[in-house]
């Protein structure tokens, strides 16, 4: 039963800071708003459609991945291919991770119009150091804590709501007291706004090593139990580690079906802000006036719907290790409590925030 109660509270503190990051998120939109206003907004959020797409690519599947497949090693208490599994993932973000990162920031011009290609290639880099902060929730998600996964999504929020509106401020204005610049000022106060990002993912980065520095020697604890460096299997033989080829396999596995269901679901918003910005400017509308349309549905309409669905990710995420547990210990009953538990939370979220949303849609707007 502590087991059970544990999975709850799981769930809820991952739920919660997923509601006060896209809180956060909604009141620094308001300053944000009124220093790039509503065409600043559409051209970063033409550049953050890319950038999260390949961001589901790189690195998005990590947490779950890694805390589905390392919690159960944390469960036999196999030390060894934790670390192998985490080496690995570190190896597997990095390579990925970094293709995505070049290849956005060269390819900028391509992906998006020019004005949005600044933001675009600030978002570059964030595209590498959100595959390592991923793999490192993942590592502590494993452990079954998900304070620190909660902790570092507020610290990032944070930072990134001060720093955007700061760096928002000061590039506005350089770029208009700037003559010389050929790009609408407000494209420079969503690079801005792109840096705060930036600066955001860096900071979670920072607190999730120090907090996996300080937490070691708790952590080996976990593994103390063991006579011998690796488990021993069901005929008292000592398993031998995983090859790293295998582990590498196995993340792929698990990681692939993660990566295809995200990338399907958002590749319509992508394919909308294409087909739109074809659409306006084959039609005679400015850049301008399309920056401004689209700022309205990415920057407001998305980012407020986007806030139920961020708490359903974590209660998902959440019940990721212990399941994996269950699972390979044959437990269906506990298999089926979670499911339910993890079902029956999302829904106390999801039907209320529908119903708000379709009768209070205009009021909530406005405000």
């Amino acid at each position: 039963m502590i087991k059970k109660e544990r999975f709850l509270i799981h769930a809820v503190i991952l739920a919660v800071a997923g509601f006060v990051s896209r809180a956060l998120g909604l009141l620094y939109a308001v300053p944000l708003y009124h220093i790039i206003g509503e065409e600043g907004n559409g051209y970063y959020g033409t550049a953050y459609e890319i950038y999260n797409m390949l961001l589901l690519i790189t690195a998005y599947s990590m947490p779950m991945a890694i805390s589905k497949i390392m919690s159960v090693y944390v469960a036999e208490k196999d030390y060894v291919n934790c670390k192998r599994l985490f080496r690995t993932c570190l190896f597997y973000v990095i390579v990925v991770g970094g293709i995505g990162a070049v290849v956005t920031y060269i390819f900028a011009d391509s992906f998006v119009i020019a004005p949005a290609a600044l933001s675009l290639r600030v978002m570059a880099p964030t595209i590498f150091f959100s595959g390592l902060l991923s793999v490192l929730r993942g590592y502590t998600q494993a452990h079954n804590t998900m304070v620190p996964t909660a902790l570092s999504q507020i610290v990032e929020q944070i930072f990134n709501a001060i720093c955007s509106i700061i760096f928002a401020y000061v590039l506005v204005g350089y770029a208009t007291d700037n003559k010389t610049v050929n790009l609408p000022p407000t494209a420079y106060g969503a690079m801005g706004s792109a840096l705060g990002t930036l600066i955001g993912v860096l900071v979670a980065l920072t607190f999730m090593i120090i907090y996996i520095m300080l937490t070691r020697k708790s952590r080996k604890m976990l593994y103390q139990k063991n006579t011998s460096p690796y488990v021993v299997d069901s005929r008292n033989k000592p398993k031998e580690p995983e090859p790293y080829f295998t582990l590498f396999r196995v993340i792929f596995v698990y990681a692939s079906p993660i990566i295809l269901t995200s990338f399907l679901y958002n590749l319509c918003t992508t394919l909308d802000m294409k087909i739109f910005w074809d659409w306006a400017l084959n039609n005679g509308y400015s850049q301008e006036t399309a920056a401004r349309v689209f700022g309205i549905f990415s920057r407001q309409y998305l980012v407020l719907i986007n806030v139920p669905i961020t708490i359903a990710s974590a209660i998902s995420s959440s019940m990721v290790p212990g399941l994996s547990v269950a699972f390979s210990s044959e437990d269906m009953t506990e298999v089926k409590f979670r499911i339910s538990k993890a079902v029956r939370t999302v829904v106390l979220f999801a039907v209320p925030s529908v119903v708000g949303l379709s009768v209070l849609a205009k009021p909530i707007m406005q405000l």
